[in-house]
């Protein structure tokens, strides 16, 4: 989700789960070095993250949708 859909995560290579293979502490250390050399993906994350700051302020769609929601709730 976070690498294809949202731009902004890294796949482990030859990673099988079927087998319970644990990703080793070396694994992660080169994949969050790479995350944060990656300048496309901090871009992308930093876009995702000023979305979702204004998706809960007064007027964003979060709000709005928490607001109706706690409005329709306290209707019934």
């Amino acid at each position: 989700l976070a690498k294809d859909v949202w731009k902004v995560g890294l796949e482990f290579k030859d990673v099988d789960v079927d087998d319970s293979r644990l990703v080793t502490r070396e694994e992660v250390e080169s994949a969050v070095r790479d995350l944060m050399q990656n300048e496309q993906l901090r871009k992308r994350a930093f876009e995702l993250k000023e979305a979702a700051v204004k998706a809960v302020m007064p007027g964003g769609s979060s709000f709005t949708d928490i607001t109706a929601f706690i409005q329709n709730m306290l209707e019934k």
